[in-house]
């Protein structure tokens, strides 16, 4: 794998855990 791949790998993992927080964030103020 290049550093690139592994990058652009570890930008995707990052992009989806911010994502995936903001979509709970937001549920638990909509349930609120």
């Amino acid at each position: 794998m290049t550093p690139r791949q592994d990058g652009e790998r570890g930008a995707n993992l990052l992009y989806r855990e911010l994502h995936a927080r903001d979509f709970t964030g937001g549920y638990d103020i909509i349930r609120r």
